[in-house]
C-alpha cells in the first residue's frame, strides 16, 4: 500500500519552497547586476585600451571631479522640487477625491485624476517644451495676454528657470502616481471616525489635520519614497527639455553617467557614478522605512 505525504502549509520547507522563484527573480533582477556594477567599477573599460584591474582609480577620478558636486546638487533640488509639488497637489487631489466619495461622476473624476500618468515620460517632456516655448509656447502666450508684459519668457534661456521648467514637467506626471498611494490610504479610514468628529463639532480643517493625515501617513511616506527614487534615476523629462543645458543648469546624475558611458567610452568611471546613485537612493529608502516602522 502506498504511503501518502500530507503537504503543511505551515512547514518552513514549504515556504522556502514557494519563495524560491522570488528570490531568484530578485537576484537575477537586481543583485546580479549590482555585483556585475561594482567589478566594472574596479576595470578600466574604455574600448581603447585592453580592459584591466585598476583597483580604486576610477573612485579617485570622479570623486576629484568636480562635476560630481554639481550633478549631485542639481539632482537634489530637481527631487526636492518635483517631490515636494507632486506631493501637495497629490494631497489636494486625493482629498478632494476621498471626500467625494461614491457620488455621482466619482469614478469619471478618479480616473481624469491618474490620467496624466499614462503619458511617457519623454512625451511629457516634449509637451511643456513646446507650453513654454518662448515664440509658440501656449503658456507664453496666456503670460503675454494677461499681464503688462510684452515679450515672452525663454524660461529654457536661463539657469533658474530652466531648472524650474524640468521641474514641473516631471511633477506633472509624478502628481497622479503619489495620487494613487495617498488615495488609497484616504479610502481606508474608517467613516465612523468622521461622523464620531462632526458629533463633537470637528470642522472639515480639523478633521482632514486630525484624522485624513496622520491615518493616511504611510501611503504618503509610500508616495513620497518613490517619487523620489524615480526623480533621482530617471532623466527622461529633462533629457527631451534641455539635455543638462544651459551651461548644464539641469545637468541631473543620469546625464553625467551617460556622459561617461557614451561620450566618453569610459564604463568604470560610469559604473563609480551607478553605484553612488545605489547608494543614495538605498540611505534615502533605508532611513524612510525605518521612520515609518519607528512611528508606527
Amino acid at each position: 500500500m502506498k504511503k501518502t505525504t500530507n503537504i503543511n502549509i505551515s512547514d518552513a520547507w514549504y515556504g522556502r519552497l514557494l519563495s524560491l522563484p522570488g528570490i531568484t527573480f530578485v537576484f537575477l533582477l537586481i543583485v546580479l547586476p549590482v555585483l556585475f556594477l561594482i567589478v566594472l567599477s574596479f576595470l578600466r573599460y574604455n574600448f581603447v585600451t585592453p580592459v584591466a584591474f585598476v583597483g580604486f582609480k576610477n573612485y579617485s577620478n570622479i570623486f576629484s571631479d568636480r562635476l560630481l558636486t554639481h550633478a549631485l546638487k542639481t539632482t537634489g533640488i530637481y527631487t526636492f522640487g518635483v517631490t515636494g509639488i507632486a506631493l501637495v497637489f497629490a494631497l489636494t487631489i486625493s482629498y478632494g477625491l476621498h471626500r467625494l466619495g461614491q457620488r455621482r461622476f466619482s469614478t469619471l473624476f478618479r480616473t481624469l485624476a491618474i490620467l496624466p500618468f499614462a503619458v511617457p515620460l519623454v512625451l511629457s517632456g516634449l509637451i511643456w517644451r513646446w507650453l513654454l516655448d518662448p515664440a509658440i509656447g501656449v503658456m507664453n502666450y496666456l503670460f503675454i495676454q494677461i499681464t503688462p508684459f510684452s515679450e515672452p519668457i525663454n524660461i529654457f534661456g536661463n539657469s533658474t528657470t530652466a531648472l524650474l521648467g524640468v521641474i514641473l514637467a516631471d511633477a506633472w506626471i509624478k502628481i497622479p502616481f503619489m495620487t494613487i498611494f495617498i488615495l488609497a490610504a484616504m479610502d481606508g479610514i474608517n467613516q465612523n471616525l468622521y461622523e464620531a468628529a462632526a458629533i463633537d463639532g470637528a470642522t472639515t480643517v480639523t478633521k482632514f489635520l486630525h484624522i485624513t493625515l496622520p491615518l493616511s501617513r504611510n501611503g504618503i511616506i509610500y508616495g513620497i519614497l518613490i517619487t523620489a527614487m524615480f526623480s533621482f534615476r530617471t532623466i527622461d523629462a529633462i533629457w527631451s527639455m534641455t539635455r543638462g543645458g544651459p551651461g548644464k543648469a539641469t545637468y541631473h546624475i543620469g546625464i553625467y553617467i551617460l556622459d561617461r558611458m557614451l561620450s566618453l567610452m569610459n564604463l568604470g568611471q560610469a559604473a563609480v557614478i551607478g553605484i553612488i546613485v545605489f547608494v543614495c537612493i538605498s540611505c534615502f529608502s533605508t532611513a524612510m522605512i525605518a521612520w515609518m516602522k519607528r512611528d508606527s
